[in-house]
């Protein structure tokens, strides 16, 4: 019996062990640099310098218009000023990861 009861025991254990590395594995915050080149509900894709594009939902998108430059850092998207290249407006992220 004693047997039976640890076995289930380590099995339960590494169960919840694999799930709580999956969730945080999924936790990673992305940092990226480039132009709007789409605004739409409350998600804004981002073309970085790369050509890439990055999906993101934001919680507020009023005011963001394509062709801003932005930048997306700490978990905050930040949109810069076209001449000095220094932040002048910032907004939090809706979720920490790209779509």
């Amino acid at each position: 019996m004693k047997r039976k009861t640890i076995m289930a025991l380590v099995v339960t254990i590494g169960f919840i062990l694999s799930f709580v590395n999956f969730s945080y594995g999924g936790a990673e915050k992305i940092e990226a640099k480039g132009t709007v080149a789409k605004v739409e509900g409350q998600t804004v894709i981002l073309k970085d310098d790369k050509g890439e594009k990055i999906i993101i939902k934001l919680e507020d998108i009023q005011g963001i218009k394509v062709g801003d430059k932005a930048e997306i850092k700490d978990g905050i998207f930040s949109i810069l000023d076209k001449a000095t290249g220094k932040i002048k407006d910032t907004r939090k992220l809706k979720i920490d990861r790209p779509i």
